[in-house]
């Protein structure tokens, strides 16, 4: 049984916390990283294009069995030249560009004290 957003009232609470954590964990429209390089976005697909078939309506987000792994995030890309719409494993993605988490700002470095300037100074002998 393939689960959804669409379907999250139908199901046990625990499958529901797991689809509602996986959709805020990656929302649509979120810039992601594959492993392998390329980027794309997290978007809604039609039913039927995943494991099987989705049973619910349009969505980006599905759990497709009962482990912790088995949830899947249909992302669009334009890899070598193709654009594809698919599912994968969040495993495998990142957060990339303005969607991802931006990481904690660098501290701005203090000015280092100025060297005081030595003078020679003649001594009477």
């Amino acid at each position: 049984m393939i689960i959804t957003m669409a379907d999250r009232d139908r199901v046990p609470v625990s499958l529901r916390r797991r689809i509602e954590d996986l959709a805020q964990r990656w929302p649509h429209g979120m810039h992601v990283r594959h492993v392998n390089g390329w980027t794309g976005k997290v978007v809604c697909d039609v039913p039927g294009n995943v494991h099987g078939g989705l049973t619910g309506g349009p969505d980006a987000h599905c759990l497709t069995g009962s482990r912790s792994s088995d949830a899947a995030v249909c992302v669009e890309a334009v890899i070598g030249g193709y654009p594809c719409t698919a599912w994968y494993r969040p495993a495998v993605l990142v957060p990339a560009g303005k969607g991802g988490p931006r990481p904690a700002p660098k501290p701005i470095p203090k000015p280092a004290p100025a060297a005081r300037e030595r003078k020679r100074q003649w001594r009477a002998a």
